[in-house]
């Protein structure tokens, strides 16, 4: 555990962890060293983002914000997105999907910002 690269999460401190799973002689589960090296891992953001709270946040800082159709329109061409499996939406343990849309514009990347601003990235 001594490589382990930790990251503060609100309360909490989080990292990856590549281990294999083994037994030990007593039965217990214990974590053991992979065989072949880990291959790297893709960014992974972590978060409760309520999408009425984003709205007020972007609204101070001065784009224009509007839900429609169950999405948020941020600015005149950039939309965000929630999408989870419908027994996860809502709970704080689901798996959530926010998928930004538009074209590729200095509005698209600042709005991508503002959202990066408010999860973790691990």
């Amino acid at each position: 555990m001594s490589n382990v690269l930790l990251k503060k999460l609100g309360d909490y401190e989080v990292a990856w962890v590549d281990a294999e799973v083994g037994k030990t002689e007593g039965g217990m589960l214990s974590l053991l060293p992979l065989s072949t090296p880990a291959p790297p891992h893709k960014s992974v953001f972590v978060g409760d983002l309520k999408m009425s709270d984003f709205k007020q946040f972007l609204a101070r800082k001065g784009v224009p914000v509007e839900f429609s159709g169950g999405a948020l329109r941020c600015g005149e061409y950039t939309m965000l997105r929630k999408v989870g499996d419908a027994s996860q939406m809502g709970s704080a343990a689901g798996i959530q999907k926010i998928i930004i849309e538009g074209p590729l514009s200095e509005e698209y990347y600042k709005t991508r910002d503002y959202l990066y601003s408010q999860l973790y990235s691990l």
